[in-house]
C-alpha cells in the first residue's frame, strides 16, 4: 500500500479479470504513502499483524498444519534467536491461512524475501496447501513454494 508499483501491478491484474486481495504484514503510518490511492488501498488492505487471539486456537484445531510449519521451521538456517522470532509468525500464518480460505485466495505473491516470504510459506503449510506462493526478487518472479501438484 506504500509503493505505487504494487498499485500499478494490481491495476494490470484487474484488466486481466483478476481481483487482487491486499494483505499487509502491518499497517504503515499514513505518512508512508503520499500517493492519491492511499485511502483506497488502506481501506482494501487486510492486516495480518497483530493476529486475533483466535489464531492461536487455529494452530491447535489444525494440528497437521502446525506440524508442517514446525517441520519447515526446523529446517530453517538461522540463529536460535531468529528461529524463535520466526516461530511467532506461525500464529500470523494461522490467521492468514483462515483469511485466505474464507476469501478463496489461491495465490499469494510477496514482494519481499524477508519475513513476508517466510509468513507466506508458513501460511501455505498451515492449511492452504493448494495455494501457490511466489515472490519478487529484483523485479523477477520466483516461485519459492509450490503446491505438491505443481512440483517437478
Amino acid at each position: 500500500m506504500t509503493h505505487i508499483f504494487f498499485w500499478r501491478e494490481c491495476e494490470e491484474l484487474r484488466k486481466l479479470g483478476s481481483e487482487p486481495v491486499f494483505l499487509s504484514t502491518s499497517r504503515p503510518p499514513p505518512s508512508a504513502c503520499p500517493h492519491a490511492f492511499r485511502d483506497q488501498a488502506a481501506a482494501a488492505t487486510h492486516d495480518v499483524f497483530p493476529p486475533p487471539a483466535s489464531s492461536l486456537l487455529r494452530l491447535l484445531v489444525r494440528p497437521l498444519g502446525a506440524l508442517r510449519v514446525v517441520r519447515f521451521w526446523l529446517g530453517l538456517r538461522a540463529s536460535l534467536r531468529d528461529r524463535l522470532r520466526f516461530l511467532g509468525l506461525s500464529v500470523c500464518a494461522a490467521h492468514l491461512a483462515a483469511y485466505c480460505r474464507r476469501q478463496r485466495v489461491s495465490h499469494i505473491h510477496v514482494h519481499s524475501c524477508g519475513q513476508a516470504a517466510l509468513l507466506a510459506a508458513f501460511t501455505q503449510r498451515q492449511g492452504n496447501r493448494g495455494c501457490v506462493v511466489s515472490k519478487s526478487v529484483a523485479g523477477k518472479i520466483q516461485y519459492s513454494v509450490l503446491p505438491e501438484s505443481l512440483r517437478p
